[in-house]
């Protein structure tokens, strides 16, 4: 995470989203699973990406506190 962009990793793949690219981050659970879903305009990447962690409200409050658009209601 940068000031202007959010940047995930992983094996085999790098997604860079600007910030006045991320249309919202949303908490996101599939069963056990916690992640964000990230809705954005990039043209190149799929219309959403979600991303998986294990400690999902401290990503959330490094989230918010660098102002990232994080949308309230879980997806």
């Amino acid at each position: 995470m940068y000031r202007d962009e959010l940047v995930l990793r992983a094996l085999l793949w790098r997604y860079t989203f600007p910030r006045d690219k991320i249309v919202q981050i949303v908490p996101y659970q599939v069963l056990l699973s916690p992640g964000i879903k990230i809705e954005h305009t990039v043209v190149d990447y799929p219309k959403f990406v979600v991303f998986w962690t294990f400690d999902l409200s401290d990503l959330l409050e490094a989230l918010h506190q660098n102002a990232f658009p994080i949308a309230t209601a879980q997806a």
